[in-house]
């Protein structure tokens, strides 16, 4: 079995979070095919805005990680994404949304 996290970051406001909606349904259509459903346990979704640092040290052994980017959370996201390789070197990261680049080189 490998781990597969999906993360996408909002802002909070006040008591307010909002749940991972795109990652959400990336997540529930994996889950209806059953050589995925074998072969991969889905860790817990990374919504809130914490260190990424701690949450790269939370996550149990990724093998996959998803990040859903937004203006909104662009540079959180490469940070996390950094923090994740240097933690988990062999973890596969897998950036996705309207903010990654389309043709940028230097970026990968």
């Amino acid at each position: 079995m490998h781990n597969v996290a999906l993360a996408q970051v909002n802002y909070q406001f006040g008591n307010n979070v909002f749940l991972p909606h795109s990652v959400g349904l990336i997540r529930a259509y994996c889950e209806t095919i059953p050589e995925i459903v074998g072969n991969i346990n889905f860790l817990d979704f990374v919504y809130l805005r914490e260190d990424p640092a701690r949450v790269a040290q939370r996550l149990d052994s990724p093998r996959i990680i998803g990040i859903s980017c937004y203006i909104w959370n662009w540079e959180w996201s490469k940070e996390l994404a950094k923090t994740i390789k240097a933690l988990h070197p062999d973890c596969l990261v897998v950036l996705g949304g309207p903010q990654v680049p389309a043709k940028s080189q230097e970026f990968f």
